[in-house]
């Protein structure tokens, strides 16, 4: 039996004396390069620049199905929430303007849930008003236009 447990008690015996000495050496971090700029914009900044970046508005437009006066006022709304942020959390700024997109993407997602999944009108009705407990689909109520 001894014969089969000696390989074993050699093996953690040359590790426990190995492991005395110190181990694998620390190795040196880097420091980000002096050249990074750290990232300045306001939220009124980056609402600017997010309405005047052609490419996001129109895939952001295409992917929620809304017109670019839309946009425009989703952003403002994002903007009073941003800043209503900036009063609980004490956070004045994303951490770049990627972040900003982000979050913006995330909130329209949580704020204005996807549009499909209202009904068409039943009765042949001009309008279709969705029930509020199911499929309200995040517009205010006197946001709704009626047809």
């Amino acid at each position: 039996m001894f014969t089969l447990m000696k390989p074993n008690i050699d093996v953690n015996n040359t590790r426990f004396e190995n492991g005395k000495k110190g181990g694998r050496k620390k190795s040196v971090k880097t420091q980000a390069p002096a050249t990074q700029i750290a990232y300045t914009l306001s939220f009124e900044e980056e609402i600017v620049q997010m309405k005047s970046d052609e490419q996001w508005r129109n895939a952001l437009c295409e992917d929620f199905n809304i017109s670019a006066r839309e946009y425009d006022r989703r952003l403002d709304r994002f903007l009073d929430r941003c800043n209503d942020d900036k009063l609980r959390k004490g956070k004045d700024r994303h951490d770049s303007y990627e972040d900003c997109k982000s979050h913006f993407r995330y909130w329209m997602s949580k704020a204005y849930p996807a549009q499909a999944s209202m009904q068409p009108p039943l009765d042949n009705e001009s309008t279709y008003i969705p029930d509020a407990s199911t499929d309200f689909g995040g517009m205010d109520y006197d946001e709704q236009t009626v047809l």
